[in-house]
């Protein structure tokens, strides 16, 4: 298996075991190992959605909203970035119109047969863009 597999395995397990710690120690245990993961892995947004369930599952509304718009920013300078470099790129290989029509379809764009992303449109943005709260009396 590849380095980037085992990765993206280990990512999967501690996202597994954070929901487990969720489940046997309650919400603050949780809260801090995800903020972890993502100070580890700001780039993973499934850290993120993580993180913002639990915060909407317990009524942390605040925490949710902070949370929230600081995923959706980060993301969107990332995605930007990435834009803005595979553009770059493009025009020195000769190939900006193709990469400029991925960019307007959406579409992801890797080489070494996905082993590493150019371009990554994060789906996830528009999903937070769109979540809302739930209010509740706990707060």
């Amino acid at each position: 298996m590849s380095g980037f597999s085992n990765y993206l395995n280990r990512l999967a397990d501690t996202l597994a075991y954070c929901r487990d710690v969720e489940k046997k120690q309650g919400f603050v245990a949780a809260e801090q190992y995800y903020l972890f993961l993502i100070g580890h892995h700001p780039w993973e947004s499934d850290a993120y959605d993580e993180l913002l369930e639990l915060y909407r599952n317990n009524g942390k509304n605040d925490a949710f909203e902070a949370l929230r718009l600081y995923s959706i920013d980060h993301f969107s300078k990332r995605r930007e970035r990435m834009e803005r470099q595979l553009t770059a790129l493009a025009e020195q290989q000769g190939v900006k119109e193709v990469a400029t029509e991925a960019i307007r379809k959406g579409e992801k764009v890797s080489y070494f047969r996905g082993l590493f992303t150019l371009y990554d449109p994060f789906p996830c943005i528009e999903h937070w863009k769109r979540l809302m709260p739930i209010f509740s009396d706990s707060e």
